[in-house]
C-alpha cells in the first residue's frame, strides 16, 4: 500500500455543505407557500359556500315571493307596448289644439276621453267674439271632425267669459 496517503492538509471541515444548506431552505419555502395555499384555499371555500347561500336565498326569494312582482311587471311591459302602438298621440293632439287656439284664448283645463276619441277643453277670454272665433278656428281644422261648444258663463272672479269645447279628433 505504497500509493496511499494518510497525511492530513489541516483543514477542518464543514458540517453541511452549502448545496444541503439551499436544499434546506428551499424546502421550508414550500411548506411555507403550501400553507399559505392550504389557508388561502380554505378562505376561498368559506368565501365560495357564502356567495352560494347567498344567491341560493336570492333566487328562492324570487321563486316563491317575488313572482308576483316580476309577472306584474311582464303585464305592465305588454300593455305599455300595446298603448304604444296605438296611434293615439298626445303631444300631437296638444300640438292641434296649440295650433288652432287663437290669440286672447287661454286654456284652463284639458283632458282626453280614449272611449269617444273627444278632447274636452275649459277655455276662457275676454270678449265673445274672440269665442266666436276660437269656435270657427276649431271647426277649420282637419284634425278635428267634430266641435261641440257648451255654454259660455262670465267668471266674475277672473273678469273673463268661460266656455267648454269639446273636440272629436278623426
Amino acid at each position: 500500500m505504497v500509493n496511499i496517503n494518510l497525511v492530513t492538509d489541516g483543514k477542518a471541515r464543514e458540517g453541511i455543505g452549502s448545496g444541503i444548506s439551499s436544499l434546506a431552505i428551499l424546502l421550508l419555502l414550500v411548506l411555507g407557500l403550501y400553507a399559505f395555499l392550504v389557508f388561502y384555499g380554505k378562505n376561498l371555500d368559506s368565501k365560495t359556500n357564502s356567495l352560494k347561500a347567498d344567491y341560493d336565498s336570492k333566487r328562492s326569494g324570487l321563486v316563491v315571493g317575488d313572482s308576483n312582482k316580476v309577472l306584474d311587471f311582464e303585464n305592465r311591459l305588454v300593455l305599455s307596448r300595446k298603448l304604444m302602438t296605438e296611434e293615439r298621440n298626445v303631444k300631437q293632439g296638444i300640438e292641434k289644439v296649440e295650433e288652432a287656439i287663437i290669440s286672447g284664448t287661454y286654456l284652463s283645463a284639458y283632458s282626453y276621453d280614449d272611449a269617444t276619441r273627444a278632447i274636452t277643453l275649459e277655455c276662457y277670454t275676454d270678449n265673445y267674439e274672440t269665442v266666436a272665433k276660437q269656435i270657427l278656428g276649431f271647426k277649420g281644422s282637419d284634425y278635428f271632425s267634430g266641435v261641440l261648444a257648451g255654454e259660455t258663463k262670465f267668471d266674475t272672479k277672473i273678469n273673463r267669459i268661460a266656455f267648454p269645447v269639446v273636440l272629436t279628433i278623426k
